[in-house]
């Protein structure tokens, strides 16, 4: 991890670098957030590490010497017995309530949410965990951002498994509530829902929230000053120019909203083109891990054999509907165990390396008629089904007919 001097914004250098070592526990550090204590006089940093399931507070107070003040680890008890939930942590952010502050831990695997108060630094312990299931529907939290309704704290969740998006009331946070819950089945049609973003609109006093759906190709802007949603907007991939948004900052959209205005695009239905199918596009979260980036060029054949190809036609919609929702049930644990162990990454890209090559086939449905591309489709299951079942079970065959040649010998 480092540490930046930014106060020259055009000569930006590294103060300090934190490395994994005795002293911290920086195995695959992800998202960081910053507080101060003791009125201001003592800054901190949060760094979640994702790989070891843990979260590091370190002391930033003297940027050129930072010292590690606490380890919570997965499963690990507070000073009152309770238990941290952090099950591959994947977002962090600070909340500050009366004289409390709290982290805010979004656990991807473990399905949970927990508020862990970190008043004292030398002392965190757990104030509420959410979990998935106890009226709230939050499988897989990946995102979480917090704004005030008449002086009550509310947040907004997003989840990538459950494919929601939950509204709850956090004015105490010893007690959270849930106040509602939208799905991609409620009109919404997000996708796998990423990134969220709140602003309130200085002329309309509105506040909005930007959601960015993963799967769905889509970014929808929703007002969320009744604790419930409104749509007011929705972008596609054919407005976006970008096939699995993920996050999006207040600047990116300020931007993003100028060009749309330039190029004639508009708000309301914007996005029907790539953002109606539901979530029937997507990103190959395995063989990205293989291939570490989504620009590589095996990728690139994927996406574009399933939107040019697959999805022009309905069958191939339906097909990709059903498809992802087995498919996005399973990779993001495999895609993580790639990611850390690369034995099994190489096996895994010898594995489906084969299967990349016979997709290039489905290229030849110039036409995107109904009957090529499920022909073809068809042509190219059965070599696989050929490479991945019969090769095996052939050589099988011939290994043991070898063998009891030498037998009868």
């Amino acid at each position: 991890m480092h540490i930046v001097d930014i106060t020259d914004p055009a000569n930006p250098y590294v103060v300090n670098s934190i490395n994994n070592d005795n002293d911290f526990a920086l195995d695959g550090p992800g998202g960081v957030a910053v507080y101060s204590y003791d009125e201001g006089t003592a800054l901190y940093a949060i760094v979640i590490v994702y790989d070891t399931d843990a979260i590091q507070i370190i002391d930033i107070t003297d940027p050129i010497h930072p010292s590690a003040v606490f380890t919570l680890w997965n499963d690990a008890s507070d000073s009152n017995g309770n238990s941290f939930a952090l099950d591959k942590p994947w977002g962090i952010q600070t909340h500050k309530d009366s004289d409390s502050t709290y982290a805010i831990v979004m656990a991807r695997m473990g399905n949970t949410v927990q508020m862990i108060d970190i008043t004292d630094p030398f002392n965190p312990f757990v104030a509420t965990t959410i979990r998935n299931d106890e009226g709230f529907e939050i499988a897989a939290p990946v995102s979480f951002e917090i704004y005030k309704i008449d002086n009550r704290a509310h947040a907004i969740i997003t989840s990538l498994v459950s494919n929601t998006v939950q509204i709850a009331d956090i004015t105490n946070p010893l007690n959270p509530s849930p106040i509602s819950t939208f799905s991609n089945d409620d009109g919404f049609e997000i996708g796998d829902p990423t990134g969220v973003e709140i602003y309130k609109d200085s002329n309309s006093n509105k506040t909005y929230a930007m959601i960015t759906g993963f799967t769905g190709n889509t970014v929808k802007i929703v007002e969320v000053d009744t604790g419930m949603m409104t749509l007011e907007a929705s972008f596609g991939n054919d407005v976006l120019n970008d096939s699995e948004p993920q996050n999006m900052t207040m600047q990116d959209f300020v931007v993003e909203e100028k060009r749309i205005e330039d190029s004639g695009g508009g708000n309301g239905d914007g996005g029907s083109d790539g953002g109606s199918d539901g979530g029937v596009g997507g990103g190959c979260l395995i063989a990205t891990a293989v291939y570490g980036t989504e620009l590589a060029p095996q990728i690139q054949v994927l996406r574009e054999t399933r939107d040019n190809v697959i999805l022009t036609t309905e069958a191939g919609s339906v097909f990709m509907q059903g498809f992802n929702h087995v498919y996005y049930s399973f990779s993001p644990a495999i895609a993580d165990m790639q990611r850390q162990n690369h034995m099994l990454n190489m096996a895994i890209k010898t594995l489906i390396s084969p299967m990349i090559t016979t997709l290039s086939i489905m290229t030849l449905a110039d036409d995107s008629s109904e009957y090529t591309v499920v022909g073809l489709g068809i042509l190219v299951v059965t070599l696989n089904l050929s490479m991945y079942a019969g090769l095996p079970i052939l050589v099988g065959f011939f290994i043991r007919r070898r063998r009891q040649n030498v037998v009868k010998r």
